[in-house]
């Protein structure tokens, strides 16, 4: 039997499909879902944050409820549509207990085994960067070769420990990235030299070393996670692509961020523009694979913008990916958007999240509410994407941008999943009426097929919020509406004393035309 999946991005108009056939047409969309013409890896599947200033509270923030909150929803999104959580200064939550003059130490895990625990008990992985200053031991990691060795050795011990915990199946799908954006002063709180940021990098590649030795394990390694501006002024993540392009660094991916400067477009095309310059700088080899793990389509988290509280968000990083597979596909490993953090008041829906948080202070029991944004659920759609790429043909203009997939269970089974994403690389809002005709060329085989849709048309959380007025505190009764507006994945999490979150895994699920499930709950009393 052959499924096919239609998602619809109407993300600034609204869009109807007219048709979908055997057989081909003359206009609109027509995707032949027949012969396969190339593999997709879920590549897109990551978000990722960083604790607020200043970096000494990243334990009470990595640590609190909230966290443990997002942690819960962004490991609830369907098909596990976000795989992977990226995650700034992880190693500042670890306590050095003792540390003597010939670099001998003791290290306390107990905050850094609460946000992995976090992580790996809601089915995430880390993008671990090996970034932060342990109880401020490193001084002089530019001249003091033992400040390098105790380095190593506590990239060793991190990877020792959680292989111990948590076995060499969960760690080898974790991925181990370089120090955030090494150029940047509020990142480079060790103030690294060139050279002594080469030491760091290859101190950390030889704790890693050390700790595939001991565990038989294979892991993932990369960097430098630079902007890749001003060559003047970004001199160490240059530093390092010169090095390890004329150098074996034992690298399994070469990481950047390219945002858009508020186009989806510009991502794409940066992207493709620093992949040019790293095979240049290979002269001839095979660089390793690409993975912008802040591709975001403005940079600044904090700020203030419309957009990103409504569909057009969702629109801008689908059209993110359709660049992506079909320019990029080849050479890419990791496409990340930073947006796992969590918004501060008041811009409760406005800022660079994939959730609205509300921090209910005004009652006896304290504690958040959180509903998820549009470009939340459109991690879930872009989930139902298959393994294969599929050949299509359009009559319309790049407002509208497409992903074809398909993939197959067996000999007699599949799945076609096609996205149309209908935007402009603005963020203006249109509700203009069009219609597109999606002609599918199917094999001569029974099946049957499902429309998804996220359009402003449609009520979201926080189109419900602002109609009943924004207010800061939303009762119970408008909670009620704006969870009605969203699309919730069984898991439970205790929100209050007399509010439980229900979220479900669906990893079992094949069929991606699943479309809900009926649950009662009845209270008991013992």
């Amino acid at each position: 039997m052959l499924n096919v999946l239609i998602a619809l991005l109407c993300l600034t108009s609204v869009v109807i499909v007219t048709a979908i056939e055997h057989g081909y047409g003359s206009s609109g969309v027509v995707v032949d879902a027949v012969k396969p013409i190339g593999n997709i890896t879920r590549f897109w599947v990551y978000t990722g944050f960083s604790p607020p200033e200043p970096r000494e509270a990243a334990i009470e923030f990595l640590t609190s409820r909230d966290i443990e909150y997002n942690l819960a929803l962004i490991g609830a999104v369907p098909l596990k549509g976000i795989l992977f959580v990226r995650i700034h200064w992880l190693l500042e939550l670890i306590i050095v207990k003792s540390l003597s003059v010939e670099g001998l130490f003791e290290l306390d895990f107990a905050h850094l085994d609460t946000v992995i625990q976090l992580i790996v008990k809601n089915e995430l992985h880390p993008v671990f960067e090996l970034m932060g200053n342990p109880s401020g031991v490193f001084s002089d990691i530019n001249n003091n070769s033992t400040q390098i060795e105790l380095w190593k050795k506590i990239v060793t011990a991190v990877v020792s420990r959680y292989t111990t915990l948590y076995g060499v199946n969960e760690l080898s799908k974790w991925k181990f990235e370089t120090w955030n954006e090494p150029d940047l002063k509020q990142y480079n709180v060790l103030n690294f030299t060139e050279a002594g940021y080469m030491k760091y990098v290859e101190a950390s590649r030889a704790g890693l070393n050390d700790a595939i030795t001991k565990t038989n394990i294979t892991l993932l390694y990369g960097g430098p996670a630079g902007l890749f501006k001003s060559k003047k002024k970004h001199k160490l993540c240059w530093k390092f692509l010169s090095h390890c392009s004329k150098h074996e660094c034992n690298l399994n991916f070469i990481s950047f961020h390219k945002k858009g400067n508020g186009s989806a477009d510009k991502v794409v095309e940066d992207s493709i523009e620093m992949l040019n310059i790293i095979k240049d700088m290979y002269n001839g080899t095979q660089p390793p694979p690409l993975a912008n793990t802040e591709a975001d389509i403005l940079s600044g988290w904090w700020r203030n913008e419309s957009w990103r509280a409504d569909v057009r968000y969702a629109a801008a990083v689908s059209m993110v990916l359709a660049g992506f597979i079909d320019r990029l596909n080849d050479d890419i490993l990791i496409l990340s958007n930073d947006n796992g953090f969590l918004n501060y008041h008041p811009h409760f829906f406005t800022q660079r999240t994939l959730f609205g948080r509300f921090q209910m202070n005004n009652t006896l029991d304290k504690h958040s509410q959180i509903f998820e944004k549009p470009v939340y659920s459109v991690m879930g759609i872009l989930a139902y994407l298959g393994n294969e790429k599929l050949r299509f043909a359009s009559t319309f203009d790049n407002r509208l941008r497409i992903i074809a997939s398909t993939s197959r269970f067996g000999s007699s089974s599949s799945t076609t999943s096609i996205i149309l994403v209908w935007s402009t690389d603005s963020m203006d809002i249109n509700t203009t009426l069009i219609t597109i005709p999606v002609q599918v060329f199917l094999p001569n085989i029974s099946g049957k097929y499902a429309v998804r849709t996220l359009q402003n048309t449609e009520p979201h959380p926080s189109a419900v919020w602002l109609e009943a007025g924004s207010p800061v505190y939303p009762d119970s009764d408008l909670r009620r509406k704006m969870r009605k507006a969203q699309v919730t994945n069984l898991r439970a999490f205790n929100v209050t004393f007399n509010e439980v979150l229900i979220l479900w895994s669906d990893t079992e699920i094949e069929s991606r035309l699943f479309r809900r499930s009926d649950w009662k709950i009845q209270s008991s009393r013992f």
